[in-house]
């Protein structure tokens, strides 16, 4: 079976080495283990770096069984919603549909990741076409996160210049598409309000995780590296791993926490790079008790949660996060690590349902929830064996990424009959 991936940025960061593999690489996997063929559909444009991986290939040759088929794509953004990513989404579609039309073979099932509006509107309409399963699944809620960042008199005015813009396009993919499928219970909504009508099919995944292999000396050689880096088990470690950015992470809050605990046996320790990234190292070294690590790989992630008690989900509540349950949220279950999360929605619900973690509203609730769980090791270790047990059950990409991937070869061979 060949199967098409349709997914901006993920296959871009795994070839630079930049980036883990998320959900559409690993769905890739799991594909190629069922005897698949992947194509990827993607630009050079990293979202995570905002620049362009440099390649003068046309086809990249991933792995076995997996190639990434080059967009030309020339626009660049530096902010996550803005008229320059809009512009940039348009000229990846128009190269994805004159790519796709000239393809000499169909494939037998596409999947396409929601954004983007317009390449997702090209892959239903191929699809619908030449009687291909088209399987849309929604990360983010566009369009209308791109109305949130006016102010309340505007925002009439914006879903006006949003519907003329995008309204044709999302009905038609979201009313055509074979499957809907989300990462969230939130997600399955936002079909609905575009005049689709709830298939059987269509359902929410929550975004698993892959725990990797490493060998006990592996680890403990990476162990013995962040030793050198003054951490260590000595120390209640409280361990962030993503974007630097202050539009979606509150770091304010924890630096006002880190501030309270200062004479304290906690230590923060933030993973990763972003736009923002100077300007929060700037204002760490005003803390003793919080470290700047950098952009991490998977190897040094793992060894550094091995060692570590607590993962931080510190984003703001806004409409777009507000629901969202973020992939650092299976990546810390993986490694039985107990979820802080400002995020009043699903991921507090989810926390306090399986008792794997705290809801903190600001730095002194972070401080004390902090502090009561220093001062408890019993809590401490059941709060962890829930979250192990939870990954177990529901974030496993071994166990829930296998079943959907069978899912989706399933609803093409029924398509095919």
């Amino acid at each position: 079976m060949n199967v098409w991936i349709v997914k901006e940025n993920e296959f871009v960061d795994l070839i630079s080495g930049k980036a883990r593999s998320s959900r559409a690489a690993m769905l890739a996997d799991y594909f190629i283990e069922q005897g698949c063929k992947i194509t990827a559909w993607s630009s050079l444009w990293s979202h995570n770096l905002k620049s362009y991986l440099y390649e003068e290939r046309e086809i990249i040759e991933i792995k076995k069984g997996l190639k990434l088929h080059v967009l030309p794509a020339t626009k660049e953004y530096n902010s996550n919603i803005s008229f320059a990513r809009i512009a940039q989404e348009r000229q990846i579609a128009k190269l994805f549909k004159k790519a796709i039309w000239n393809e000499p073979e169909n494939p037998d099932l596409i999947y396409c990741c929601w954004p983007l509006i317009e390449t997702s509107y090209e892959a239903v309409r191929y699809g619908k076409k030449n009687n291909i399963p088209v399987i849309i699944d929604i990360r983010d809620m566009w369009p209308d996160i791109f109305i949130q960042p006016f102010n309340t008199l505007l925002k009439p005015f914006a879903k006006i210049g949003i519907d003329l813009l995008f309204k044709r396009q999302v009905s038609f993919a979201l009313q055509n598409a074979t499957m809907i499928t989300g990462t969230t219970p939130k997600a399955m909504a936002l079909p609905l309000k575009y005049g689709r009508e709830k298939k059987r099919v269509d359902h929410f995944v929550f975004h698993c995780y892959k725990k990797p292999c490493y060998s006990s000396k592996e680890l403990a050689e990476a162990v013995t590296k962040w030793g050198f880096r003054g951490v260590s088990e000595k120390t209640f470690n409280v361990v962030l791993f993503g974007s630097i950015g202050t539009r979606i992470v509150d770091f304010d809050t924890i630096f006002l926490a880190a501030k309270l605990l200062e004479n304290e046996n906690i230590r923060f320790i933030i993973c990763g790079t972003g736009v923002d990234y100077y300007f929060i190292t700037e204002k760490s070294l005003n803390h003793p008790n919080v470290m700047m690590a950098g952009l991490c790989n998977q190897l040094e992630l793992v060894s550094l949660a091995s060692i570590s008690n607590v993962g931080l989900i510190p984003y703001r509540n806004t409409f777009d996060f507000v629901d969202s349950l973020p992939t650092k949220f299976s990546e810390y279950l993986s490694s039985s690590l107990i979820i802080f999360t400002s995020l009043s929605g699903l991921s507090k619900t989810m926390v306090e349902k399986y008792s794997c973690g705290r809801y903190y509203s600001d730095s002194s609730s972070l401080a004390n929830e902090l502090r009561k769980l220093v001062n408890n090791s019993e809590q401490e270790q059941v709060m962890r064996e829930s979250s192990n047990n939870l990954y177990q059950k529901m974030f496993n990409a071994d166990v829930v990424y296998k079943e959907f991937v069978k899912e989706l070869i399933s609803l093409s061979e029924r398509r095919g009959k």
